[in-house]
């Protein structure tokens, strides 16, 4: 009987306290992978220190100028906080402006004062000479009305009739009723000058 012929087995190569090459190539991968990651990490760090930075001196330099607001300060957390948890502090930035710009191009008429005649993205609101009387030409302007509203910690509204200003609508209602008894006087003026200047004429 034949006996079975024996395989033998390939011997491994010393590796003088090494790992197996492909084993070696293997864990020098995962670590040259894990310092890649750091690096990103790093990266997105630095990239995400500056982004909120930028938000912090964009927010302190309206808060200078007298327009910032709690509302604003809320904008401006909520972003700070998705800035700053991002794996993509500027493009999310980017697509935060961006989704800002095209909400505010889809929306042309003002959505806070229905008679500010600001559109697209504004701040402060106006509409002057909303109202107007013209003059005897037609060219200019007799009278007229209309409305400012600032924005910010201390924001007002006006509304302007004349060259006077009036911030309730109390002291405009009180005004026009002087306005509507004056014009009646103005009527009865006119009636008596020329009623006398046609019987003397």
């Amino acid at each position: 009987m034949k006996r079975s012929a024996t395989i033998p087995t390939p011997a491994i190569p010393p590796t003088n306290g090494h790992l197996p090459f492909a084993v070696q190539a293997a864990e020098q991968t995962r670590e040259r992978a894990d310092q890649l990651a750091e690096t990103a990490r790093e990266h997105t760090t630095s990239h995400s220190a500056r982004a909120v930075a930028q938000l912090d001196a964009n927010q302190a330099a309206m808060n200078a100028a007298g327009l910032g607001s709690t509302t604003l300060d809320e904008f401006f957390n909520v972003v700070r906080k998705q800035v700053a948890e991002s794996t993509d502090p500027d493009g999310t930035l980017g697509a935060i402006a961006q989704l800002i710009i095209s909400h505010c191009a889809k929306t042309d008429a003002c959505p806070i004062y229905r008679d500010c005649d600001q559109t697209g993205p504004h701040y402060d609101h106006s509409g002057f000479g909303l109202l107007k009387v013209a003059d005897e030409t037609g060219q200019g302007t007799l009278i007229d009305a209309g409305m400012v509203a600032l924005s910010g910690r201390k924001s007002h509204a006006t509304v302007c009739l004349g060259n006077a200003e009036f911030d309730n609508a109390a002291s405009v209602r009180q005004k026009t009723a002087e306005l509507r008894v004056f014009l009646n006087h103005v009527d009865q003026l006119a009636d008596r000058v020329f009623t006398d200047h046609q019987a003397h004429s």
